[in-house]
């Protein structure tokens, strides 16, 4: 008798599991197979090329869902595979899933919920789900899984997303839309322009009531729209959410690593890395590198006076200035209490003074924002570049540029001094470094 499809393959050295998948598979009719190794496992597989497969994720030589699949499905390409594992962590079992696998299950074996999940394989349209995810039906959904899967950065993703939605809806073009939650807004599109006279539909990529995304498609003619199966706009939907939460959650675990979360600007750890970098590359390539270092005048008297809240405020709007007045590739940092710092790649020490006064000039003249005191704090910058003699390491220009700084206090604070205006100009070996 052919016993193919017909069965159940459960591969667990727990012998408690053995019932409760039983009372889990009785209204099917299905046969179980038990094996207690992979190898006793993976010969049943062979042999009864069975419709299902329970593999608990902590059998001896399992190395991994995705190396599982790739020696099932040779012998028996139609198995779907269930993961059983004990306390699958989210991450963790969405990556399975992402990888292939039809399912994740929690150990021990919940009968109702294994019945749940292997009655839906049963029914065309509908997907089983761990914590709330589908999982793949078919060659498309593999292939969406398999396109957006190792997509850290939303731009890759969304890259990804438009040009996979395409290829499995036969669109003229795919267009994404990320916002709120994302580091930025961002929109982008695969495909031609839609002619005159083109129909559109939009799917919205929720998660957790919120709308991650929004992902719209340009048909030649309406034709084309209907003849397009449901299920794949409804995989495209649901996956796509998958992974643009976890793009989501990873730019915003970035985000708190690498910035100031009062200001929103860049933290001294990531400011000194970037500084290294600009370093070595402006004497690569001969160019200019400039770094200004600013500071709150009487920050101390400010919070003394209206508290550490109102001090505050004042910081965040500094930053929120410095943000205004600086280019896109300027590298705006908080590295103190009080102290700012604005790294200038391909500018020398004019233009930096340029950038000084234009940001002097913003805090003097810029509304001071509602519920702060109607005071206007001034702030003292100091400025080195790397042509001088005496920068000849990044520490280098980050302790003159400080120099140049308390320079400018002492020269009544609300100033612009450079590492030029210096008296005496010591020599480095006799400097002590602000950062090492």
């Amino acid at each position: 008798m052919d016993m193919s499809f017909n069965n159940v393959v459960v591969l667990d050295q727990d012998p408690k599991s053995l019932p409760r998948v039983a009372r889990a598979l009785r209204p099917f009719g299905r046969g179980i197979l038990w094996a207690e190794t992979l190898e006793d496992g993976l010969g049943l597989i062979s042999e009864a090329r069975p419709f299902l497969v329970l593999v608990s994720s902590d059998l001896p030589g399992l190395n991994g869902p995705a190396n599982f699949l790739e020696t099932v499905e040779p012998s028996s390409p139609k198995t779907r595979v269930i993961v059983l594992a004990k306390d699958p962590g989210l991450d963790e079992a969405m990556d399975w899933v992402a990888q292939g696998i039809y399912a994740v299950l929690a150990k021990p074996i919940n009968p109702e919920r294994l019945r749940q999940v292997v009655g839906r394989l049963k029914e065309p349209g509908r997907s089983p789900s761990y914590q709330g995810f589908a999982t793949p039906q078919d060659e498309k959904s593999l292939l969406l899984y398999r396109s957006l899967a190792g997509h850290q950065n939303s731009g890759p993703l969304l890259e990804s997303l438009a040009q996979t939605a395409r290829t499995l809806t036969g669109a003229t073009r795919a267009e994404v839309w990320v916002g709120e939650g994302f580091n930025s807004p961002t929109r982008l599109a695969d495909g031609d322009e839609p002619p005159r006279g083109s129909c559109e539909v939009t799917l919205e990529m929720p998660w957790r009531g919120n709308s991650l995304a929004s992902l719209k498609l340009s048909f030649l003619n309406q034709q084309s729209l209907d003849a397009l199966d449901p299920l794949t706009l409804h995989e495209l939907q649901w996956v796509g959410s998958l992974f643009l939460s976890q793009a989501m959650c990873y730019e915003q675990a970035v985000r708190m690593a690498s910035r100031d979360p009062l200001t929103g600007l860049f933290n001294r750890r990531i400011f000194l890395e970037q500084l290294d970098r600009e370093y070595y590359q402006s004497h690569r390539y001969n160019s200019p590198l400039s770094l200004i270092i600013l500071d709150l005048d009487r920050f101390k008297a400010i919070n003394d006076t209206y508290g550490h809240q109102t001090g505050d405020g004042y910081l965040k709007w500094l930053a929120d200035t410095m943000d205004l007045v600086t280019r896109a590739g300027d590298v705006t940092a908080r590295i103190g209490g009080e102290e700012f710092a604005i790294l200038l790649p391909r500018s020398d020490l004019d233009q930096a003074q340029v950038l000084a006064n234009r940001l002097k000039e913003a805090l003097a003249n810029n509304k001071i924002p509602d519920g702060l005191p109607q005071i206007r704090p001034t702030i003292s910058q100091g400025i080195a570049d790397i042509s001088h003699f005496l920068i000849k390491s990044p520490a280098d220009l980050v302790y003159w540029s400080d120099q140049a700084m308390y320079l400018a206090k002492r020269s009544g604070r609300d100033a612009i001094k450079t590492l030029v205006e210096l008296p005496g100009q010591r020599k480095i070996e006799d400097a002590q470094y602000a950062f090492q």
